[in-house]
C-alpha cells in the first residue's frame, strides 16, 4: 500500500450495471484503511517510533489524494474526510518528529499537491460520467435538480479548498520545523524557504495567493 499511494494510483470509473454497488464498497474498505493506519500510528506511538507513527498518517493523507484521483463526486467527498483525518493527527505529531522526518514530509507533500485533483475536474468527471451512464435519465435529472446540484457543488469546492489549504500549511509547519530543529533559527515567512527547501511558495485555493505565514503556536488550528 505504501508502495501503491506513490504510484499513478486512482478510481477506474466503469460505466456498467452494478458498478455503483460495488464502488461504494470498495470506498468502504479503503475508509476502513485509513482506520487501520491510525490504530497503527497509535501502536508506533505506544513504542516510542515518533517517526514511524507519523508515516503512518502521510499514508493517510496520500490515500485521500489517491481516493480523490480520477474519481466522481461520491470519491471526491469521501476523500476529503480522509484527507482531513490524517492532516489533523500529523499536524498534533509535529513537535515530536526529526528534521529528516518533517524535511522530507513537507517535500513528499509539495510533489503530491502539485498532482492534486481539482475540484473542478471532479465535478466534470462526474457530470461526464453520469451522463454516460444514465444519458437521457441524467439529463432530465438536471433539469429539475439543477438549483440543488449548484448548491451541492458550491459545498463540496467550498470544502474541498479548505481541506487544500489545511494540508499546505501542514507543509509548511513541518518545514519551518525542520528548518528550525537544524538552525536553531525559527523561520517567520515562507519565502525563507523558497527555493533551498521547496520549490515554490504554496498558493491559498481560494484566491491564489500566496501563503506567506507560517503558524507559531504549535496548537494553533489548520
Amino acid at each position: 500500500m505504501h508502495k501503491a499511494l506513490r504510484t499513478e494510483t486512482g478510481v477506474p470509473l466503469r460505466i456498467e450495471r452494478g458498478w455503483v454497488d460495488k464502488h461504494a464498497e470498495d470506498v468502504k474498505r479503503l475508509k476502513r484503511l485509513a482506520v487501520v493506519l491510525g490504530i497503527q500510528s497509535k501502536a508506533e506511538l505506544l513504542d516510542g517510533s515518533t517517526n514511524n507513527a507519523a508515516k503512518c498518517l502521510l499514508d493517510v493523507i496520500l490515500l485521500g489524494h489517491a481516493l480523490a484521483r480520477g474519481g466522481i463526486l461520491s470519491d471526491g467527498i469521501n476523500a476529503l474526510a480522509v484527507e482531513t483525518i490524517g492532516t489533523a493527527s500529523l499536524r498534533a505529531q509535529v513537535p515530536y518528529l526529526d528534521a529528516e522526518f518533517c524535511r522530507s514530509a513537507a517535500q513528499e507533500l509539495e510533489r503530491y499537491e502539485a498532482r492534486r485533483e481539482q475540484p473542478e475536474r471532479i465535478l466534470k468527471t462526474e457530470k461526464d460520467w453520469s451522463a454516460a451512464s444514465y444519458d437521457l435519465i441524467s439529463r432530465m435529472g438536471g433539469l429539475f435538480l439543477r438549483k440543488a446540484d449548484a448548491y451541492r457543488h458550491a459545498e463540496f469546492t467550498r470544502r474541498y479548498q479548505e481541506t487544500t489549504r489545511r494540508t499546505r500549511r501542514l507543509m509548511l509547519i513541518l518545514e519551518a520545523r525542520a528548518v528550525e530543529l537544524e538552525t536553531g533559527r525559527r523561520v517567520m515567512s515562507s519565502s525563507d524557504l523558497v527555493p533551498g527547501v521547496l520549490k515554490s511558495v504554496p498558493v491559498d485555493p481560494d484566491n491564489s495567493a500566496p501563503m506567506t505565514e507560517i503558524p507559531v503556536a504549535m496548537n494553533e488550528r489548520l
